[in-house]
């Protein structure tokens, strides 16, 4: 029952899929492939990306790469940074590194354990912009947090009305900002894992990605 999910038996968190292109970041990832790590290493270099403002997630992975990190940021200097500061730290670590830079991402319904006639739940990306003020700010970091943080805790913690809260947030949703709201699964409950695939196009016209998304 609902209970026991928002209880974190089978959810860790509930949150709001945030289009951060509409708070004038950039979306990418950077992929990595170690060499000679060991396990205290890998945990310095784990603790090390995590603790960066930019840097929203880090996963540890098998496959091609070891580690992918996905990336915040306004601008291809801040990538840059990123990734000169992490090579003077751990570059003796790094075999090889892919940076990709995502204009857009979407967020499909995976067809369990409902189906979903709208596949497509969420669009994030498009023109960078900048449509928010202070206490959007606010309210999206509470958001992103924790979707079930209640109007009236925010408003008071805002130091706002609860009427000026709820207006925010309808015209956060109404400009895309808030794109939708998710609640995370925790898959070793129900015995399933998360897996991810890359798929590179060689020239490919607008026609044929457009088919793939499709």
């Amino acid at each position: 029952n609902s209970k026991n999910i928002y209880g974190k038996i089978y959810s860790t968190r509930c949150f709001a899929e945030i289009n951060i292109s509409k708070l004038g970041l950039t979306i990418g990832k950077v992929a990595l492939q170690f060499q000679n790590l060991d396990e205290n290493k890998s945990n310095k270099i784990f603790n090390y990306l995590i603790s960066l403002p930019k840097v929203p997630w880090v996963v540890y992975c098998s496959g091609r790469w070891d580690c992918i990190f996905g990336l915040f940021v306004k601008d291809a200097y801040d990538t840059q940074e990123i990734l000169n500061n992490l090579s003077e730290k751990y570059g003796s670590y790094i075999l090889s590194k892919e940076v990709l830079i995502e204009p857009e991402y979407y967020v499909i319904s995976r067809g369990w354990p409902v189906r979903n006639t709208n596949r497509i739940l969420a669009r994030v990306g498009g023109r960078v912009d900048h449509i928010i003020d202070d206490i959007d700010k606010q309210i999206i970091k509470r958001l992103a947090e924790n979707c079930r943080t209640s109007i009236l805790d925010m408003a008071i913690s805002l130091n706002q009305s609860s009427n000026t809260i709820i207006n925010h947030i309808k015209n956060l949703e109404k400009k895309g900002v808030i794109q939708n709201y998710f609640i995370s699964l925790n898959l070793n409950k129900i015995n399933m894992e998360f897996c991810k695939a890359f798929v590179y196009l060689q020239n490919p016209v607008k026609e044929e990605y457009q088919h793939l998304i499709n």
